[in-house]
């Protein structure tokens, strides 16, 4: 894992120096290493974590054949394409997977080679003979790519501070903002500042060096063209394929650890692993003194069914110094809370290990409990004839009645008017009617039709299918994969998540939706998995979500920074929320009398934020 950055400006050409001095904003994505070089009016620069062929050959920026590359990521097939192409009579120097990328380009060319790659990438390949410079990110954007152009220049970077810091003007974007105060994020490919984007996911950007003209090319899209597959054959297909994409995130010449709470995802990991391995698995846990976000004795007990190298931790922060220091690192505004453990987590983790697997991306695609409410209410409206479907419906009786659980008001919207956008929003920290009483300036309802842009990208035919391909583009692609790249990255730690395998995420897109959901249970498939690998009753444990106690925080030991970061005079610095609602939200929730958590954070965050970059 690394971090990659480059400037191509058609009248001045970067320095090293100047490359250096810039990148060393993500010196944490890549302390074992720093390499720069310019080819003519294009400077790329390379801060390495050394984890795939430890020899120096393999640092970065890598030449070859009349190629330059700066890579981030992992391929994890490399081998298997670096045999291909030795078949082929293709030569290699390293080990690393970084040369097979460039071996692969100049023998298949960039579409190929991209549609090959399996794995977390984000590169910049520059072809010094066709003046071609190609910026690729991975199918589900594990690894951020921002990128910056004028009539004069182009940059691009791990982290958007090494462009923001060598940019004037650039300003603040208004709809990214608003969608940030409902969903927590940035609504990618915007980015906090107007003029800054990040690249697309599946994406090929090709920028032609001489003129900087752009195109660019989707090289992947969800396919949900169901396959004739039963329970027991999509159970096992499904057992293979994480065992499969398990063994490959092991490739590592340094140690490899798991990260074990006490959940079904993280869980099957560590099960599966220690199945199909002839040595000990490293697990890793960690845990707060509260007990209520305590998981530590479901972890143990798995890791003493598996006899793991098992390293348990409980933390006890320096909660408003910690908060300070990691917001303050982040290159744009993030309001979802859970970063804070998962900050802690990897920091005392990096302290041991590089490399650690994950679980992240289990509930994407196999079911978080809406998906199966979703599924289960559009089997009901299927089931009902066509000329009664218009009639108006009491949603709220129907549903209760039904056991569908919550959100009827989304689902009275799908019975009485055409699904939309709006059953992708989880309504985080403001509402929509918030919002307006948020800023003193909203011209547009932004997130409205950026949700329904993201409702319609794919080619599903479903409702169900419909809110798992739009759940991929905005929470996880906003919110829980930025989460884990930028508090893993800030500690120097590679995190790698099996069930972002392309060979299973493909697979599980094409399992009908009525053996996914099963009884109308989200995450059918693995929780039988678990049951079979982890604990037969592990479906009565109730889910609990990697938190931390942020009510009692705020109220106790960040009331200090509450009270400096959320004052008029504070707010007054840039203008764009309304000071008494802001006043009001603090004074309720100090009171007791409401809980605006998650408010108070987004604001907080965004506050910290600005006073460092803004």
């Amino acid at each position: 894992m690394c971090g990659i950055a480059g400037h191509l400006h058609l009248n001045n050409p970067p320095s090293i120096t100047e490359l250096e001095m810039h990148s060393k904003c993500f010196e944490s994505r890549g302390p074992d290493n720093y390499g720069a070089e310019i080819h003519g009016n294009l400077g790329l620069c390379h801060r390495r974590l050394s984890i795939i062929d430890l020899d120096d050959r393999s640092n970065q920026p890598m030449q070859k054949a009349g190629l330059t590359i700066v890579f981030n990521g992992e391929i994890y097939n490399f081998q298997q394409l670096k045999n291909e192409l030795i078949e082929l009579g293709i030569g290699f120097e390293t080990a690393s997977d970084t040369e097979v990328i460039l071996s692969a380009y100049s023998y298949w060319g960039i579409d190929k080679t991209v549609e090959k790659l399996e794995g977390m990438f984000a590169f910049a390949l520059f072809d010094v003979t066709r003046s071609k410079l190609f910026l690729v990110r991975d199918i589900y954007g594990q690894k951020p790519l921002y990128w910056y152009v004028n009539s004069e220049q182009l940059l691009f970077a791990s982290d958007i501070r090494f462009i923001s810091g060598q940019v004037s003007g650039l300003t603040i974007d208004d709809q990214s903002l608003e969608y940030y105060f409902q969903e927590l994020a940035m609504p990618q490919p915007k980015t906090i500042w107007k003029q800054i984007q990040q690249i697309e996911p599946g994406y090929i950007y090709e920028v032609d060096t001489k003129n900087l003209t752009i195109t660019k090319n989707n090289y992947h899209k969800i396919d949900f063209d169901y396959k004739k597959l039963d329970w027991n054959e999509s159970l096992e297909r499904v057992e293979v394929a994480l065992e499969r994409a398990i063994k490959k995130r092991m490739v590592a010449d340094v140690p490899v650890s798991c990260f074990l709470s006490g959940g079904i995802d993280s869980g099957l990991i560590v099960s599966l692993l220690a199945k199909n391995s002839a040595e000990k698995v490293n697990t890793f846990s960690v845990g707060f003194k509260e007990d209520d976000f305590n998981e530590l004795p479901f972890a143990k007990e798995l890791a003493q069914k598996y006899d793991t190298n098992h390293l348990e931790l409980v933390i006890e922060p320096n909660i408003a110094d910690d908060i300070y220091s990691i917001l303050s690192d982040l290159g744009e505004p993030f309001g979802d809370s859970s970063l804070i453990p998962s900050y802690l987590v990897t920091k005392e983790m990096s302290s041991y290990y590089k490399v650690s697997l994950s679980g992240d991306g289990g509930d994407e695609l196999f079911g978080y409990p809406i998906y199966a409410d979703f599924y289960q209410l559009e089997s009901l409206f299927n089931s009902v004839p066509k000329h009664f479907r218009k009639l108006k419906i009491n949603g709220s009786k129907l549903f209760s009645r039904l056991g569908l659980g919550d959100n009827l008001g989304r689902f009275e919207q799908f019975l009485n008017k055409q699904p939309n956008g709006d059953c992708l929003k989880r309504d985080m920290a403001f509402s929509s009617v918030e919002i307006d009483l948020l800023f003193n300036n909203r011209k547009s309802n932004y997130t409205r039709r950026y949700l329904d842009d993201c409702w319609n990208f794919s080619n599903a035919s479903t409702i169900s299918n419909q809110v798992i391909a739009g759940s991929l583009k905005t929470r996880l692609l906003n919110d829980y994969l930025t989460k884990v790249d930028r508090s893993s990255m800030m500690n120097s730690l590679e995190v790698r998540s099996p069930f972002l395998d392309k060979e299973l995420s493909s697979l599980a897109f094409r399992i009908p939706n009525a053996i996914k959901f099963k009884n109308n249970q989200p995450k059918a498939l693995l929780k039988e998995l678990a049951a079979k690998y982890i604990d037969p009753n592990i479906h009565l444990r109730k889910k609990s979500g990697f938190g931390i106690p942020i009510n009692h925080w705020l109220r106790k030991e960040l009331k200090p920074l509450i009270s400096e970061y959320l004052s008029d005079e504070r707010l007054k610095e840039h203008g764009f929320f309304n000071e008494v609602y802001v006043a009001r939200v603090v004074t309720e929730h100090l009171s007791g009398s409401h809980d605006h958590r998650h408010k108070i954070w987004c604001l907080l965050s965004f506050q910290i934020w600005f006073q460092n970059h803004g």
